[in-house]
């Protein structure tokens, strides 16, 4: 037995050959760390303890010395359950995010689509409730205003009171009468009857859709392998990783923004001083595997209001998905909740996304300016040029300055002037009903939205 093992030994030590052998080059070694998936399993056990208690002793009936109960067996088994995370660089990322790293864009497409169906049918069922909630709602106030039950309903605690009167002064007449009285009401008001009450719609049992994961663990590791040995031979043939650009110095740029897609073309809105006086203009998606510098320039501005709108042109860019957010025209309540995404202080915060939430604290802005909001969302310096949203997903300002002087006092351009500008463009995008957001919750607007939010760099 050993003279084999032996054997394995020296065969793999000397024609085995180590799927990702180490890089002799330690820029190559740490753009492959970095740029590499890695998938982390787990598991754990659950102890399910049944039985117990006490059970009937039949023997008690016949034998007065045997106990009237006994204790129950208990019995004890283990479910095991196991997971595993997926993560680049450190940073867990979902099934969707793995797929658009590894550019099959159609996989994503059909696992979106399907979420798609399973929310509209979600939503269909819910907005039918709702209906027949406040169809019930109505047809149960009519009946309680109707004459008909208000008199019946009035003749049966008439009568009521007068037989309780009857008794107490020994007045037959007064019983009679409410006597007579409480069988009217109750025979014509059908006041304690149910067949005129309509019915009360069932809440549907239908779940809350969420994004399912499409692959098992042995398909994703298959994958993860495959994806790895190909970035392993790209980095060794010096062609960087796929998918991605190398790593350009912010020291390059003077400047930094945020801003926002509002068609699948390519056009972002920023802020005006964003890109004020710049030479060069970039767009920059931060997502895994959308990671990319592309030029920009500006097809029209708006100085006074600080907006401007660039267009992304570059042969390299892919597109956005259809907008999931509409552009809310109405001025909103004081009081609204919103949040902000944005790239702020990129040198020291990093290049990954941010989300701050607060309140419109007024519907005008610094000194009294009707075409800003004050907020008390915290934003800071690279934050400008970004979208402010609703608890509804409506896009509803632009961020563009804070108050030095006053802690957690922002101001966010208005958006129905933002639509205005976007009415200039020679062909402007439909953002008007477009809203796919409106019953996520937070967590969910912010995962679909962070994809259409960019950073803006300036020299």
């Amino acid at each position: 037995m050993k003279k084999y093992l032996f054997i394995v030994l020296f065969v793999g030590i000397c024609f085995g050959q180590d799927i990702y052998p180490y890089f002799s080059d330690m820029a190559k070694q740490l753009e492959f760390e970095k740029n590499k998936i890695v998938i982390s399993e787990g598991g754990r056990k659950q102890q399910i303890i049944s039985g117990g208690g006490s059970v009937f002793n039949w023997l008690s009936l016949i034998n007065d010395k045997e106990p009237r109960y006994l204790n129950a067996p208990i019995t004890t088994n283990y479910r095991y359950f196991s997971f595993f995370d997926i993560s680049v660089n450190n940073k867990t990322i979902n099934e969707i995010e793995m797929l658009k790293l590894m550019n099959l864009n159609d996989e994503v497409k059909r696992i979106i689509s399907i979420y798609k169906r399973e929310v509209e049918k979600y939503e269909m069922y819910m907005n039918d409730y709702k209906q027949s909630y406040q169809d019930y709602k109505n047809e149960l106030s009519v009946n309680n205003g109707s004459i008909k039950f208000q008199i019946s309903s009035a003749m049966f605690y008439l009568g009521l009171a007068l037989t309780v009167d009857g008794f107490i002064n020994q007045s037959s007449l007064s019983t009679g009468i409410g006597s007579v009285a409480i069988i009217y009401g109750l025979i014509k008001g059908d006041i304690f009857s149910q067949k005129n009450k309509p019915e009360k719609p069932e809440k549907p049992k239908i779940k809350e859709p969420t994004i399912k994961q499409q692959l098992s663990i042995a398909q994703t590791r298959a994958m993860v392998e495959a994806y790895n040995r190909n970035l392993y031979k790209l980095i060794d043939a010096n062609k960087g990783p796929s998918k991605s650009s190398p790593p350009i110095s912010n020291e390059m740029f003077k400047g930094s923004g945020s801003g926002f897609a509002i068609s699948e073309e390519g056009l972002i809105v920023t802020n005006y001083h964003v890109i004020e006086n710049a030479l060069v203009v970039k767009v920059q998606n931060t997502q895994i595997g959308k990671n990319k510098l592309h030029d920009a320039k500006v097809v029209i501005s708006d100085p006074k209001n600080d907006l401007a709108i660039l267009q992304i042109e570059d042969g390299s860019f892919e597109g956005f998905e259809s907008i999931p957010f509409s552009i809310k025209t109405k001025v909103s309540d004081m009081g609204t909740k919103v949040y902000a995404l944005g790239y702020p202080l990129i040198n020291t915060m990093g290049e990954s996304i941010k989300l701050t939430d607060g309140l419109i604290s007024s519907q005008v802005g610094f000194q009294g300016d009707i075409t800003s909001y004050q907020l008390s969302v915290p934003i800071q310096p690279g934050n400008s040029g970004g979208p402010l949203f609703d608890q509804q997903g409506n896009l509803v300002g632009v961020i563009n300055a804070m108050h030095r002087g006053a802690d957690n006092a922002t101001y966010a351009i208005k958006s129905n002037i933002l639509a205005n500008l976007i009415e200039l463009l020679p062909n402007p995008p439909g953002l008007d009903n477009s809203n796919r957001l409106s019953n996520l919750s937070l967590t969910k607007q912010a995962a679909i939205i962070e994809d259409f939010v960019v950073l803006i760099k300036v020299k």
